[in-house]
């Protein structure tokens, strides 16, 4: 596994913050390939500070995203609401999180099962 975690981090005002749950929601709808998992948080002792935490299946879908000049999925979401994230970067080292991705061919066929 080389999994690579961005950070976004910004101060979202009280008022801006269903802004920012719209913003996310309309960023991770169609998030880029290699993109495994999303999370948006709110620190527990500062609740102006939100952060976007993005796994990406390696640092190369990553760089990839980079070079087609396409913005950070986090980043955007804090640019929707005219603030300016600090970033950063970690290479994922191990983790005992397990997550199921699923291909899209699969995702149909159990959306038709549900139909």
């Amino acid at each position: 596994m080389n999994w690579f975690l961005v950070t976004m981090e910004a101060q979202v005002p009280p008022d801006q913050e269903e802004r920012l749950l719209l913003a996310y929601e309309h960023a991770m709808r169609n998030h880029p390939p290699g993109v495994v998992q999303s999370m948006l948080t709110r620190d527990a002792h500062d609740r102006t500070t939100w952060r976007i935490y993005t796994v990406w299946e390696s640092h190369e879908a990553l760089e990839a995203h980079y070079q087609s000049g396409a913005l950070m999925p986090s980043a955007h979401v804090f640019h929707l609401i005219e603030l300016e994230p600090v970033s950063v970067a970690s290479e994922i080292i191990v983790t005992d999180a397990s997550v199921t991705v699923i291909m899209p061919q699969q995702q149909n066929d159990q959306n038709d099962a549900l139909s």
